[in-house]
């Protein structure tokens, strides 16, 4: 008789367990943890954090994908009226703060934001939801983190995303707080049904050997009648052997697992930055995006210049030259030429006027004067008029052959030594506007290769990378 009930209560509930499953949809999610830490100081902003509303400031957070029985796990441990769900969509659209019936001190209940629900509320935009909402209600010291989950003995892409979003909130630490809770082992061995799980969580903490672990079937309105009746009528340690548990059962199991943790844990927010985009935030709330990488550039174009000042020179060089005209010089002494000829006018009327001696004389002399004369005259030439010289003569001064300027003056034209252009010549050499280096110089802005923004600003949906992060002295 024995042997015939353990067999109709393992195809009962594995007749429940098929059933529930067969209404889960997996859906896939978009990359985890997308948030912006501006995103949670902003809503810091907007609206302030209000006073608590509790005699406590620790809280139990339930996770799990819609359909492990977050909100069944809530109702009965709280004894308070929260809605259940009896299909694959998720009833928890936001996070919800459930008192503890028995004492308003104890930890409240906060039911999160269901994984893969029918909203397609992603894994990040449900730690955002969480996180803002211990924040704001000032519920940062974390009792107990009760996990929720399908009996599964292997580890799945489901369970290690929830593993990794229960660890975010307190690396490592977390999972001493960590209690998993198997919705109907059907298989009857708490090991099995909390085997995924297990495994999930070993992949942050290595010491899970005192990890919490319940999992039963509710005695509710989900069995047959006639089935739970006969579950009912059989011995009450039989029966939880088959792990189907009233509801004052699960209360206690739940309880028991509570009181035995001896600390909660507090989150802490710890600001840093980013050095690559500037982003600021708790690490864990930082964007998956960030700068792909360093682009030195020039925001201004290139401009022609001259790197030499203008400079004054003469195109020819110096020589000697006669400022004045030739003229035709030499010929007959006039000076002698004029006494001559006032001689020989006076000879005729020196010997009318007087003896003949006189004129005799006179005579004499005007053709003493003629030899004189004679001897006078100069050869006829062409000469200088500035200094005598004759038309082959070395030049008297010295000038610039193109202008005619003394040597010690400036140029008379205009160049520019670099390149031997004139004033109008364009410029031989191209400088950056921004900066004033030469072309060829690396840049004297540093952006982002890819989307060409400026370096350590805000990135946006660039690049996926790790932040090169440093904090944040407060």
């Amino acid at each position: 008789m024995g042997s015939k009930i353990w067999k109709l209560g393992f195809l009962g509930a594995s007749a429940v367990a098929f059933n529930q499953r067969k209404s889960l949809t997996v859906r896939p999610t978009r990359s985890r943890f997308l948030l912006q830490a501006e995103q949670l100081k902003e809503t810091k902003e907007v609206r302030p954090a209000p006073r608590p509303k509790y005699a406590t400031d620790q809280c139990i957070l339930v996770v799990g994908t819609t359909g492990t029985g977050k909100s069944s796990t809530i109702a009965k441990y709280t004894k308070q009226n929260v809605v259940v769900g009896d299909h694959a969509d998720s009833v928890t659209k936001q996070c919800q703060i459930f008192p503890d019936g028995s004492s308003i001190s104890n930890p409240v209940w906060i039911d999160t934001v269901g994984y893969d629900d029918s909203s397609q509320v992603d894994d990040a935009e449900s730690f955002k939801e969480v996180l803002k909402f211990i924040q704001e209600h000032r519920l940062l010291k974390i009792k107990a983190i009760v996990w929720t989950i399908l009996p599964q003995e292997r580890k799945d892409a489901r369970l290690q995303r929830q593993a990794e979003f229960i660890n975010r909130f307190r690396e490592e630490a977390i999972w001493d707080n960590v209690i998993i809770i198997a919705k109907q082992p059907g298989s009857f061995s708490m090991h099995k049904a909390c085997q995924g799980a297990e495994e999930a969580a070993k992949v942050h903490c290595n010491n899970l050997e005192d990890i919490r672990k319940l999992g039963f079937t509710y005695l509710d309105d989900s069995i047959p009648d006639d089935f739970k009746e006969l579950l009912l009528s059989l011995d009450s340690e039989k029966r939880k052997g088959m792990l189907y548990l009233t509801e004052e059962e699960v209360y206690e199991r739940i309880n028991t697992a509570i009181e035995s943790i001896q600390r909660p844990v507090r989150v802490i927010f710890e600001d840093s930055e980013c050095e690559n985009c500037g982003v600021q935030g708790d690490k864990r709330l930082l964007s998956d995006y960030c700068h792909m990488e360093q682009l030195f550039q020039h925001p201004e174009p290139l401009n022609h210049y001259h790197p030499k000042e203008l400079k004054s020179y003469h195109p020819l060089p110096t020589d000697n030259y006669h400022p004045g005209v030739l003229k035709l010089t030499g010929g007959p002494n006039q000076n002698c030429e004029t006494v001559k000829n006032v001689l020989f006018a006076m000879t005729p009327v020196m010997g009318l006027l007087r003896d003949s001696t006189e004129g005799i004389k006179t005579g004499v002399i005007a053709g003493l004067t003629q030899f004189v004369c004679y001897k006078l005259n100069e050869p006829l030439r062409f000469t200088f008029g500035c200094c005598g010289g004759e038309e082959n003569s070395h030049g008297c001064k010295t000038s610039f052959a193109c202008c005619r300027t003394a040597p010690d003056t400036s140029g008379c034209m205009y160049t520019y030594p670099c390149c031997s252009g004139g004033p109008q010549a364009v410029g031989c050499t191209r400088k950056f506007l921004c900066c004033g280096k030469e072309e060829g110089i690396s840049g004297c802005e540093v952006v982002c290769k890819k989307c060409e923004k400026k370096w350590g600003t805000a990135a946006g949906e660039c690049y996926k990378k790790q932040h090169e992060l440093r904090k944040i002295k407060s």
